[in-house]
C-alpha cells in the first residue's frame, strides 16, 4: 500500500474513518495488491447463482455434487454474520442450511428461495447504504465493518461490470486529488462508481490484414476497420495514438459498458474473436494493438479521451525487474536438479503452460493454460480426482507461506512509509542474535517487552490509519498461538475454495463454452499458486542434499505442514524462538564450500 497525503482535506474534528475507508479503496482498486488484501471473488449473490448452477449439473450428473457442497460450505461461511446480507433477508440465515445435503432437489428448492432475497444490484446499494451510514455516525469507531464493506462493494462493483482501473481513479480524483470538503457528500462518490450502463463509441489503433474483409462481415463480428486518413473526426487524437505504426484503427460502435476502460476491454475481446476467426485461414497473421484506444461516451456524461487497453491479468503478481530476474534464472540453472532430473519433462512442460499463458491475450486462454500448468507440476495421486490430486498437492505450499507472507507484507509497507523510522524501531526490538530482518520485525509485532516501541511506531503513523489497523490486525493474530493457527486454517479453507471454483470454471470453458464474470480474478489467484508451488519446488530441488523430482518434493512439503500446524500447538504465547516457526522458510543445502571454502 501507498501513503497519499491528506493535507488538501479541509479541516474537521474526526475524519479518521473516512480517511480508512479511502485508504482501503485504494488498496481494494489498485490491481498488484497482495492477494490477502484484494476484494473477494464473489460476493453471496454470485454464490447463490453459482451454486444453483452447480446443483442443477448435479441432477444431470451426480458425480459433480462434491463440488456443490464445497459452494454451500463457502456460501454457508460467508453469509455467517454478514452485515450486509442481514438487512437484505427476512428468513434467518441458519434455516437456509438446515436441509438435506445429499438431494440436489431439496438444495436447490431452498437456494432458489434464497436468491430471490440475494440479488447482485441491491447488495451493492445495501453495502452503499451501511458505508454512509457508519461514516456519518459521530465518534464512530468501527473499522473492521468499513473494511468488510469495501471488500463486499469493490467485489460487487467488478462483478456487475465496473472495472477497478475506474474505481481506482475515482477514488483518486475524490480523496487524494480534489481538495475534500469538511461536510463531504458521499453520495457524489458513490454516482461515480454506481455500476450504470452507458453507451460507448471505441477506436483501437491496429496492425491487421482482417482489414481486407469486407465491411457487412466485419459488421457480424460488432465493428470494422478503417484507415486512418479516412477518420475526419478526431483526427488529431488518433494520429497522436497511433503514430508511425498504425495505419488503421478498428472501431466498435454501442458499447454498452459501466465504464470506459470497460468498454474498451468489451471492445478488444471483439477484435481479438474477428481475429481468432479470420486466423483459421491466414495462420501466418498477426494482430498488434496499441498501447490506448480513443474512447467517446455518447450518452450522459463527458468521458471521452485516450484509455489503456487491458493489462495482461498475469502480470499482476510479484515481480523482479529485469537484472535481478537475470540474476535469478543463473542460480536457478547452476543450483535446481529439476531440469536435469526424472522430471525434466514435467519442468519444462509447467514452465511452458505458464509461458503460454503469460503470453496471451485471452482471459480463457489464461486461465486454461495456468489451470494446466498447476495440474502438470503436481504429481499424479493414487486415487480420488483431478482437483482433490491439485488441492491435496498445492495447499502445504500456500498454506505454510502464508503467515510469511503477510508479515513481509506489511514490513515492506511500512519501509515504503517511512525507511528509518520503521528501521530504528525494528533494530531497537528484543529479538534472538542473529536474527535477520524480518524475524527482528516479528519479534517486535509479537513480544510482550516490545509493547513500548510498537506503541511508538503506531503513533508515529499518524493519519496512515489502513497501515496502523493493519499493523495492529497482524500483531492481534501473531502474538497468539490459537490465533495464528486459526489464521492459517482459514486461509487453508479459502484456497480450496478458490481453487474449486479454478477448476470449475476451467471446465466451464473447456466444456461448456460459459466465461463468469470471475474469471480475471481467478486467473490471477490461480498465476500466484502456481508461483508459489514453482519458488518452493525449485529451493527443494536445489543443491546436494535435497530432491530431483516433484513427488519427493510435494511429500515432504505434505509432512512439513502437518508438522508446521503441529508446532502451533502448545503454550499460548509467542517467544523470540518462535520466529522461526511461524515464519518458516526452506531449509538450507548443507554445502562442503562452507567448511572447505578452498
Amino acid at each position: 500500500m501507498l501513503y497519499r497525503s491528506t493535507e488538501h482535506w479541509e479541516k474537521s474534528e474526526d475524519r479518521s474513518l473516512l480517511v480508512f475507508f479511502a485508504q482501503r479503496m485504494d488498496e481494494l482498486a489498485f490491481e498488484y495488491t497482495l492477494d490477502s488484501h484484494r476484494p473477494p471473488t464473489t460476493t453471496p449473490p454470485t454464490l447463490v447463482s453459482e451454486c444453483i448452477d452447480a446443483l442443477k449439473y448435479c441432477l444431470k450428473n451426480e458425480k459433480a455434487l462434491p463440488g456443490a457442497l464445497h459452494l454451500l460450505d463457502e456460501l454457508e461461511t460467508r453469509l455467517h454474520s454478514n452485515i450486509v446480507a442481514q438487512g437484505l433477508l427476512s428468513i434467518g440465515v441458519d434455516r437456509f442450511f438446515k436441509l438435506d445435503r445429499t438431494s440436489p432437489t431439496e438444495m436447490l428448492k431452498v437456494l432458489l428461495v434464497l436468491a430471490g432475497q440475494l440479488k447482485p444490484y441491491p447488495y451493492a446499494v445495501e453495502c452503499f447504504r451501511l458505508t454512509q451510514e457508519i461514516l456519518q455516525t459521530p465518534g464512530a469507531n468501527r473499522k473492521k465493518d468499513i473494511d468488510f464493506l469495501c471488500r463486499e462493494m469493490i467485489a460487487s462493483l467488478v462483478n456487475l461490470g465496473l472495472s477497478t482501473r475506474w474505481i481506482h481513479r475515482t477514488v483518486l480524483k475524490f480523496f487524494f486529488e480534489d481538495p475534500v470538503p469538511e461536510k463531504f457528500d458521499l453520495r457524489t462518490f458513490w454516482k461515480e462508481i454506481f455500476p450504470h450502463e452507458h453507451l460507448f463509441y471505441v477506436m483501437t489503433p491496429i496492425d491487421s490484414k482482417a482489414h481486407l474483409l469486407d465491411d457487412m462481415y466485419l459488421k457480424a463480428f460488432g465493428t470494422k476497420i478503417v484507415s486512418v486518413d479516412e477518420l475526419e473526426e478526431h483526427k488529431a487524437d488518433l494520429e497522436d495514438l497511433c503514430g508511425k505504426d498504425f495505419k488503421h484503427v478498428a472501431i466498435t460502435d454501442k458499447v454498452k459498458a459501466k465504464d470506459p476502460f470497460a468498454a474498451v476491454e468489451i471492445a478488444n475481446q471483439k477484435i481479438a474473436r474477428l481475429h481468432h476467426v479470420y486466423g483459421l485461414f491466414n495462420h501466418k497473421h498477426n494482430l498488434i494493438s496499441g498501447d490506448r484506444s480513443f474512447v467517446v461516451q455518447r450518452c450522459c456524461a463527458a468521458n471521452s479521451g485516450a484509455f489503456a487497453n487491458v493489462s495482461n491479468r498475469m502480470q499482476f503478481v510479484r515481480d523482479k525487474l529485469p537484472n535481478p530476474a537475470a540474476r535469478a534464472m543463473e542460480s536457478m540453472m547452476k543450483r535446481v536438479r529439476l531440469p536435469s532430473g526424472p522430471d525434466r519433462k514435467k519442468f519444462f512442460n509447467a514452465v511452458s503452460f505458464h509461458g503460454m499463458s503469460n503470453q496471451s491475450s485471452s482471459i480463457e486462454n489464461q486461465l486454461v493454460n495456468i489451470w494446466t500448468a498447476l495440474e502438470t507440476i503436481t504429481p499424479e495421486g493414487h486415487s480420488g480426482s483431478t482437483i482433490s490430486n491439485v488441492t491435496k498437492g498445492v495447499l502445504p505450499f500456500v498454506g505454510i507461506n502464508y503467515m510469511s507472507r503477510l508479515t513481509r507484507c506489511l514490513l515492506g509497507d511500512l519501509l515504503r512509509w517511512n525507511r528509518g523510522r520503521t528501521f530504528k524501531s525494528v533494530k531497537a526490538a528484543a529479538c534472538n542474535e542473529g536474527d535477520n530482518l524480518l524475524l527482528q520485525f516479528f519479534c517486535l509485532l509479537t513480544l510482550k517487552e516490545n509493547e513500548t516501541i510498537l506503541a511508538d511506531l503506531f503513533d508515529s503513523l499518524g493519519d496512515f490509519h489502513l497501515l496502523r489497523y493493519r499493523a495492529f490486525s497482524l500483531h492481534s493474530t501473531l502474538k497468539s498461538r490459537t490465533k495464528t493457527l486459526k489464521a492459517v486454517e482459514d486461509h487453508e479453507r479459502r484456497v480450496i475454495w478458490q481453487l474449486h471454483r479454478i477448476y470449475r470454471t476451467r471446465n466451464l470453458i473447456v466444456h461448456r463454452g460459459q466465461l463468469p464474470s470471475f474469471t480475471k480474478t481467478l486467473v490471477v489467484n490461480a498465476h500466484d499458486y502456481f508461483d508459489q508451488v514453482f519458488e518452493l519446488t525449485c529451493h527443494l530441488g536445489g543443491g546436494d542434499q535435497f530432491y530431483d523430482n516433484y513427488e519427493d518434493c510435494f511429500r515432504y512439503m505434505e509432512m512439513r505442514y502437518k508438522m508446521y500446524k503441529d508446532e502451533l500447538v502448545g503454550e499460548e504465547l509467542i517467544s523470540a524462538a518462535d520466529a522461526q516457526v511461524v515464519l518458516w522458510m526452506p531449509p538450507q543445502d548443507s554445502d562442503h564450500k562452507s567448511l572447505l571454502p578452498d
